[in-house]
């Protein structure tokens, strides 16, 4: 969904300011953003309160307080998330706005986290369903909410990357790329993916997320295993599932050392405690 133009027809409601109940939200609406609404299948008040707000939000600060000011119950809002994984798959280009709004109310109310988990369980489950374009934007939305501590790298756990469908590789090339190349060729971008990766060893989950996150790497990804990072067609994108790979890989070695450490024995204890 192309916000700047929703922009354009709800610039009434925007001037009007924000807060207020579902009923007073959809009385300042602009009727050609409800009409937007209702065009994206918003099709419940609570549903149409929230997209008007989200398409005629100032910024993301903006965005969020006058979500918080419509207030809505637990339940309802769950339907902030379903809004905008909606908006964000129509969006005829990536839009960061969604993103950084969806990690603002992760922030700021961690039950988010959770619904968030909860569309991209749902999402994996129908990838078949989605364009190429939908699949690309919501790729760039989950990469971002793991990058910035939104949601747990982990949370990939349900997938088996050994028998993905096409529309499942396509989804995971384009959110592996999006995790690894954050930041560009910077310190910061780095930290913040090798922080997304290290993360992941202190999971119950971690065996079988990291096998399956280095699966796809050696399969899927567009690099060469025995190819230095610079002589690759992405550099970039090697040279960071080279670090990604080593940090689980290390991260392995620890937790086995872990499982087979020997009971340390108190030396100030009865020996007898000890004894077969």
């Amino acid at each position: 969904l192309n916000k700047e133009r929703a922009a354009k027809l709800g610039g009434e409601a925007r001037r009007g300011g924000g807060g207020g109940s579902i009923q007073q939200a959809l009385a300042r609406a602009d009727p050609a953003v409800l009409k937007l609404a209702r065009k994206q299948r918003m099709n419940t008040d609570v549903r149409r309160a929230i997209f008007s707000v989200l398409m005629t939000a100032n910024d993301v600060i903006n965005g969020y307080e006058r979500l918080m000011s419509l207030n809505l119950d637990e339940r309802q809002q769950r339907e902030i998330v379903h809004v905008i994984v909606r908006c964000c798959s129509a969006s005829k280009d990536y839009n960061i706005y969604f993103a950084e709004l969806s990690t603002h109310l992760c922030t700021n109310k961690p039950s988010f986290r959770f619904t968030y988990q909860l569309a991209l369980w749902d999402l994996l489950k129908e990838l078949e369903a989605f364009s190429a374009r939908k699949l690309n934007n919501l790729a760039h939305l989950f990469a971002h909410l793991v990058l910035y501590s939104s949601l747990p790298l982990v949370v990939i756990r349900v997938v088996d990357f050994m028998s993905l469908s096409d529309e499942g590789i396509l989804f995971f090339n384009v959110f592996f790329q999006a995790l690894l190349c954050h930041g560009g060729d910077n310190k910061e971008g780095a930290r913040r993916v090798a922080r997304a990766f290290n993360y992941t060893g202190g999971s119950k989950h971690f065996p079988a997320v990291s096998d399956g996150i280095q699966f796809f790497f050696r399969q899927h990804l567009p690099i060469k295993s025995r190819v230095p990072p610079k002589e690759q067609k992405h550099p970039l994108l090697a040279k960071r599932a080279k670090i990604a790979m080593r940090i689980l890989e290390a991260l392995t070695i620890t937790r086995e050392a872990e499982e087979h450490k020997p009971d340390e024995i108190d030396p100030d204890a009865d020996l007898e405690d000890y004894s077969l």
